[in-house]
């Protein structure tokens, strides 16, 4: 109890003695402080009327926390003011302490928002994704209508040789042209007495009944005599599916049978190649509509089923406008016009009903169908339902306004962080080292380390501060990309780490290194954060050796190393050690705030590169960086 009466008793000596009351002195504290004061005083009612004007802002206990420790502040200040006439250093002390807690909530809070902020994407990741989506889009639609034109064409293929054969009246033959050589596989003579059953597979198709049948029943029309297509055989022994027709003549006083036999091998194979195809096109995803020139429907699979909601039988023969707005209708014929000159309608997104009456967004392809003379005679459709992607496209730009709003608050921060934060550190931690030496030896122990707990937290508080504005910025303040010679760019980091170098008696070896396209402010960062790494992580009982070398990969790209032998890591961090705050050491072994490589790291990828570490315990380590020397 005395103990706390004596902390909060007023009778001290005021600070005044220490001004020893000289006026000119004492009224310069009293009107900074007054003015300090009312600065701290009036900006969180600053900071309340703004956020209370952007209702969008997030962070809503960033604010709060900074509002009350500049407020705090304030408060310390006017406390500053009456103990120059009033000892109440008890009261200053506990204000002092309110502050320093406030500030280290702040700092906790900030550091909880972190992977918030680092888990916005980038706008180069948002583009790189649009690009790809576009790219496969594209690639996906145009062997879509490759497919679809191979098959249209395909099944305009119509043709077959005709093979001509004069049979007697007990079935032998007497004469035959060259194609029905071509047919069979067989010369002139080879054919002619040969009884035209063995050229079949069934023996008893050409029977003598048939015979006796198509010469009593003359005329100069041929007619099937085969109720499909059949097999006869070739000379070599395959079979060939043809199709036969007959009639008969009397010629020069004989009865004649002339036989026309037409090699169907291609209408076989057409028939498999339509089966194929109509199978693919049946499984397809997209809607495949076959047209004429004045929009009726031939075609319909079961995609379009699918999409429009109409059978095929409620669609073949109907007019294509059925599944078309009213106010759209212009375009079908626009289409239908531009089709006739043979051109080419690709990726157009349009508007389609369907059968419900509702409406589904659409991307059309549509390709001319022409017959063997070139002429077009009919479209094919190829419609897709981008419904998902439209509702995609439009999240997609949702997440970029919401992307450009964060990007204006993460600005919003940096601004505040580096104007509005960094004064008041920079007065916690000077008015903390007054406190300390001026009355360091009348306090208690116990307040002597709190104090310096105080002043320990708010430089590493500082510490932190800069490192991550030094992250923000490697984007959000990028310059334009030089020509830079990595040669003078360590050249100047290492007359800045003169001091350090000297100390440590480190060995450092530059090779000749390339000119790069790059920022030379963030090239600077990125050399100056690895080379103090190398002289941070040295070994005790060894001279650092420090090697800087590069390795060119091709005429575009190149590999810088930077090669030291100090305590170096396990290989399973290698990835790690890149990450935000990520330390394979506590603070009381190796200072620093674990951001320095993260910068290093987002230095590279700004500028198209990568970085990555190999290293093992008590062996050194190799930091190599990968660089594209003109883009």
């Amino acid at each position: 109890m005395d103990l706390l009466t004596s902390f909060f008793d007023g009778s001290y000596m005021p600070h005044g003695h220490c001004y020893l009351w000289r006026p000119e002195i004492l009224w310069t504290h009293v009107l900074s402080d007054i003015l300090i004061a009312a600065s701290y005083f009036s900006i969180p009612v600053l900071l309340f009327l703004i956020k209370k004007k952007r209702t969008d802002w997030k962070f809503k206990k960033v604010f709060l926390l900074f509002s009350l420790f500049i407020f705090l502040c304030g408060v310390t200040h006017l406390l500053s003011i009456f103990t120059i006439w009033h000892g109440i250093y008890g009261i200053h002390g506990v204000a002092k302490i309110a502050t320093a807690v406030v500030s280290v909530l702040s700092a906790v809070v900030l550091f909880k928002l972190i992977p918030n902020i680092l888990s916005i994407p980038s706008v180069e990741q948002i583009e790189t994704a649009n690009r790809l989506v576009a790219e496969k889009e594209i690639e996906k639609s145009r062997l879509q209508a490759e497919r679809e034109s191979e098959r249209l064409f395909k099944l305009s293929l119509n043709a077959a040789p005709v093979g001509l054969l004069a049979i007697g009246k007990r079935g032998v033959i007497r004469i035959v042209n060259d194609e029905i050589n071509e047919i069979f596989g067989f010369q002139n003579s080879e054919l002619v007495d040969m009884e035209v059953s063995s050229l079949f597979v069934e023996s008893n198709f050409f029977s003598q009944e048939v015979i006796d049948r198509l010469t009593s029943e003359q005329g100069p029309n041929f007619r099937y005599i085969s109720p499909s297509i059949i097999y006869a055989k070739k000379k070599n022994g395959d079979l060939v599916p043809v199709e036969v027709r007959a009639h008969g003549e009397t010629y020069l006083g004989e009865q004649i049978i002339f036989m026309s036999v037409s090699d169907q091998s291609y209408k076989v194979q057409a028939e498999e190649v339509r089966s194929y195809l109509s199978e693919i096109v049946s499984s397809c995803d997209d809607a495949i509509i076959g047209k004429e020139l004045d929009g009726t429907v031939t075609h319909w699979n079961p995609a379009a089923e699918t999409l429009y909601g109409y059978d095929e039988s409620e669609m073949v023969g109907e007019s294509i406008l059925k599944i078309v707005p009213q106010e759209l209708h212009q375009q079908v014929f626009d289409f239908l016009n531009e089709l006739k000159s043979g051109k080419k309608i690709k990726h157009i997104e349009t508007i389609r009903v369907k059968k419900d009456g509702s409406l589904v967004n659409v991307m059309l392809t549509i390709s001319p169908v022409k017959d063997f003379d070139g002429k077009v005679i009919g479209a094919s459709v190829i419609a897709r339902d981008i419904t998902e992607n439209i509702n995609a496209k439009k999240a997609l730009e949702r997440q970029n306004r919401a992307l450009e709003r964060s990007n204006k608050e993460l600005e919003s921060f940096a601004f505040i962080a580096s104007h509005d934060l960094k004064e008041p550190l920079r007065k916690i931690i000077s008015f903390g080292q007054l406190i300390k030496e001026e009355v360091e030896a009348k306090l208690e122990p116990d307040t002597k380390d709190y104090l310096q707990y105080m002043i320990s937290a708010t430089v590493r508080m500082q510490s932190l501060l800069q490192s991550l504005l030094t992250y923000s910025r490697v984007t959000s303040r990028a310059k334009p990309f030089e020509n830079v010679a990595l040669n003078q760019v360590i050249k100047t980091v290492l007359t800045d780490l003169e001091l350090k170098i000297e100390e440590t008696e480190a060995d450092i070896q530059v090779v000749e290194l390339p000119e790069i396209l790059a920022e030379p402010s963030q090239m600077y960062q990125l050399f100056q954060n690895l080379i103090s790494n190398s002289l941070k992580y040295r070994k005790s009982d060894e001279t650092p050796r420090i090697k800087i070398y590069s390795e060119q990969v091709n005429i575009h790209q190149v590999t810088v190393f930077v090669e030291d032998n100090g305590i170096g890591f396990e290989q399973k961090y290698s990835e790690q050690i890149f990450e935000m705050f990520k330390r394979l050491h506590g603070r009381s072994e190796y200072e620093g705030t674990g951001v320095g490589l993260a910068i290093c790291r987002k230095i590279v990828e700004h500028h198209g590169g990568t970085i990555m570490a190999t290293s093992s315990p008590g062996e050194g380590t190799v930091i190599e960086l990968h660089f594209n020397m003109n883009e």
